[in-house]
């Protein structure tokens, strides 16, 4: 006598368990919210001091005068509020790190200080430099006292490049008709640039480092940190005001943080 058994076909084995989907969702949205995960980039805190030197009084250089106003070519630094990517917005004095350096080069009396900002910047490796318009100071006919852009790539470590100018400005009283000068009762007069002095470098840079860049008319400092990027908007900077006020002629707030102190200051 021949017994047969029928063995019941096995059912297909669920190779994605319960808890890998649920991780799997989770590294999603994760990396949705997070876009240094999202994207591969690295987050930093970027902030900036460009002061003029007072003390160069001396100067041979021959430089140009019939000088264009450069076009806008990088990021602009946006302000209060930022949802989203908060890339290139204003962070507010309470989160700098230099302040007391800004006071050291005031109170050193061989600089004036033109610039002084910080913000957030994602930035992947061997991806093109991401530059940022500078403009600060007096402003002649499209001319700024400073002017021009500052950029940052990665590789195998960040790098800045700066092509910044340092314009001096002239007033020049042209003639004019005599008809419409006793109409007017005013000269015409048109700014121009006398002198320009450009500071264009490339420097490598390290995080968490307080970097220092010469140049016979003009410094600039620059530090880099890790940065988180926030869910929602940045926390309003103090010297912004809210829309329905009219907008701050102060400048920055001073905060009283005292870091990078190891920094010697000229003139002191």
């Amino acid at each position: 006598m021949l017994l047969r058994f029928i063995i019941p076909p096995r059912k297909p084995h669920n190779t994605t368990p319960i808890g890998g989907i649920g991780v799997l969702l989770a590294s999603l949205v994760l990396g949705l919210a997070n876009p240094t995960w999202a994207a591969d980039k690295r987050w930093y805190q970027t902030e900036m001091i460009i002061a003029e030197r007072l003390d160069n009084l001396t100067d041979t250089e021959q430089h140009p005068t019939d000088l264009v106003a450069p076009a806008p070519s990088g990021k602009v630094l946006k302000n209060y509020p930022s949802i989203g990517n908060q890339a290139f917005t204003r962070l507010p004095s309470s989160q700098h790190q230099l302040s007391s350096v800004k006071r050291r080069l005031e109170q050193a009396e061989a600089y004036r200080v033109l610039f002084h900002e910080a913000w957030p910047i994602a930035i992947a490796r061997d991806e093109p430099t991401i530059w940022i318009d500078v403009k600060s100071g007096t402003e002649q006919h499209g001319h700024y006292e400073l002017e021009g852009k500052v950029g940052v790539s990665m590789g195998r470590f960040l790098h800045l490049h700066t092509q910044l100018h340092l314009n001096k400005f002239i007033s020049e009283v042209l003639p004019a008709d005599n008809k419409l000068n006793l109409f007017l009762d005013i000269p015409y007069k048109q700014a121009q640039i006398s002198q320009r002095f450009s500071m264009q470098q490339k420097r490598k840079m390290r995080s968490k480092e307080l970097h220092y860049l010469d140049h016979p008319n003009l410094v600039l400092l620059v530090r880099f940190d890790p940065y988180t990027p926030k869910i929602g908007p940045l926390p309003r900077p103090e010297n912004q005001p809210r829309a329905s006020q009219q907008p701050s002629q102060s400048g920055v707030i001073i905060s009283p943080l005292e870091t990078a102190t190891n920094v010697t200051i000229e003139g002191q």
